[in-house]
Formats: C-alpha cells, structure tokens, sequence
C-alpha cells in the first residue's frame, strides 16, 4: 500500500536530475562563456581606455570588476529560470506518478444520488 504523505524517493530525484543535466549541457557551456566573454570585453573596453588616457590600472580594473558582476548576474538570473524548469518538471512527473497509484473513487453525480444511497443504508 502506498503512503501518499511518503516523500518521493532518492532514485527517483536522481534519475530527473540526471536528465536535466544532459538535456542542458549546451546552456552551461553557454553560460559560462557568456559570463568570460563579458568580463573581457569589459576588462578590454578599460584597457583601451587606459591607453588613450593614461590613467593605467584603474579602467582596466574597473572594466573587469564591472564585467564580473553583470557576468554574474546573468548566470545568477538563468540558474533561477533553470531551478524554476526543474521544479516545474519535477512536480508535473511527481504528480503523474501519483496520480497513476492512486485508485479512483466512485463519486456520486448528483444530490440525488448522495440521497438515495442514504436510504439504502438506513
């Protein structure tokens, strides 16, 4: 007998997250060169500028900083859109899985079922 109260178990956790990953593997990889990417074009864009203006290492330094941060903003921003889609997935296969042991219950369809059923009990 089943206890729907009962958390789901541990292998099954794994298994969808096992294939969560692989099915994005190709966003991570995309992260991390989106966060890499914007810290050099940032720390790059303040090197220019410390060239032409001679004020060496202070908009380099601030480039980078500034990159790193919008960098990490954005993966911070789609390792909560990721979390939310996991959840989201979690719960659908949760649900269908409960729904699929637990046993249907005959409701009555009207008023006048739930009266009759009571005089044939009394």
């Amino acid at each position: 007998m089943t206890d729907y109260g009962q958390k789901p178990s541990l292998v099954g956790l794994a298994a969808i997250m096992a294939a969560h990953e692989r099915s994005n593997i190709y966003r991570m990889a995309g992260m991390g060169l989106e966060y890499f990417g914007a810290a050099m074009l940032m720390g790059l864009a303040g090197y220019w500028i410390d060239r032409k203006y001679g004020t060496w290492p202070w908009a380099a330094l601030i480039g980078l900083f500034s990159g790193f941060t919008g960098a990490m903003y954005l993966l911070i921003k789609e390792a909560m859109q990721a979390n939310r889609q996991f959840a989201k997935q979690y719960k659908a296969e949760h649900t269908k899985a409960e729904k699929a042991e637990k046993p249907e219950s005959k409701q009555p369809e009207s008023k006048q079922d739930v009266t009759d059923e009571t005089k044939l009990n009394d």
